[in-house]
């Protein structure tokens, strides 16, 4: 036998076929001791699902090109809620923070509809509580209304119960591990103030009329929707609907849906709606959220029921005069 170098032939059948190399595992999408990260909204998944819980994002599909340019424009800083890991972009001039329409929207009770504002300018930050009910805290401290007060990377922030961690961006990290103190008196009153109500009889649905969702059933007052299980209307069946996509309120007879920032949005009439601003929703509109499409009806309230009609006493007949009149003549 020689020793010269084996060449491949080309196959009468075809072209020689090339083997391809297995592709890289992608670095924005990693496992963590049995969970996801989303590379679209970086929250966590259990590796089991096929869709990121967050922002409905197919975890196996190919990452989205808008992201490189979105992380290339990274925002100078962000809070990190620490329940739940939820990230919340500041932008350079004023971010407020409250319950409805604000740049940070915190849905819980303990915030105020208007709570906070935060300040972010060549590289320095400053929070300010805007007379809040609940109060905002830097660390343990207890701020003055309206009375900025520095802040810097690593910062616990709390506004109401919601706690988050200031992160800026090129700072250090104050601490790796944040320890959360045992609950105060105060913690413990805010909390029970947080406490969802008894469910209440529904004085509007979302009638399903297509597509995989589940139908709703709407209370009076505020409800989130979405597929986390903490939202007061649970959207099943569904991977194109964010864990936490809009917020209905119904009060004073008048219905308003607003999408809280989901990654598919919420549409009304065909109409995509401006994440963060209340639309009014009338009797028969149409909504969509996420692939699944409802009608929005109000429940006619029940009529009570008739009370039952008086038992009477038999009448006894009288007897006919003008009979008893002609008998005698």
């Amino acid at each position: 036998m020689t020793d010269e170098p084996t060449r491949m032939m080309a196959s009468p059948a075809g072209p020689e076929k090339t083997l391809l190399a297995t592709p890289e595992a992608d670095p924005l999408r990693t496992q963590m001791g049995g969970t996801t990260v989303c590379p679209v909204c970086h929250a966590t998944t259990p590796a089991l699902e096929s869709y990121c819980c967050e922002c409905g994002f197919l975890l196996s599909g190919p990452v989205p090109e808008s992201l490189e340019v979105a992380l290339e424009e990274a925002p100078p800083a962000e809070l990190v809620e620490l329940e739940t890991g939820r990230r919340y972009r500041l932008r350079v001039g004023d971010n407020t923070v409250g319950r409805q329409g604000t740049d940070v929207l915190l849905l819980d009770a303990t915030v105020s509809r208007n709570h906070a504002r935060i300040h972010v300018e060549n590289g320095q930050i400053s929070v300010e509580d805007l007379g809040s009910t609940n109060g905002t805290k830097v660390g343990d401290l207890r701020l003055t209304p309206n009375q900025p007060v520095s802040v810097t990377s690593g910062t616990l922030l709390r506004f109401g119960n919601v706690q988050l961690r200031l992160e800026v961006r090129g700072g250090e990290t104050a601490e790796k591990t944040v320890a959360i103190a045992a609950p105060s008196s105060e913690t413990t009153l805010l909390a029970s103030a947080a406490q969802p109500e008894e469910t209440a009889s529904p004085v509007a649905r979302l009638r399903k009329l297509e597509g995989p969702g589940n139908e709703l059933s709407v209370p009076a007052g505020v409800s989130r929707i979405g597929r986390r299980p903490t939202n007061e209307l649970i959207v099943t069946g569904d991977a194109y609907v964010s864990g936490l996509h809009a917020e209905i309120r119904v009060e004073n007879g008048e219905a308003w849906l607003m999408d809280v920032g989901s990654t598919n949005g919420t549409f009304v009439n065909g109409t995509r709606l401006t994440p963060n601003q209340p639309q009014l929703l009338a009797n028969g509109d149409e909504v969509k959220i996420g692939q699944t499409s409802y009608r929005f009806e109000w429940v006619e309230p029940s009529q009570p029921e008739e009370p039952p009609q008086d038992m009477r006493e038999p009448q006894v007949e009288q007897p006919n005069e003008e009979a008893n009149d002609a008998s005698e003549t």
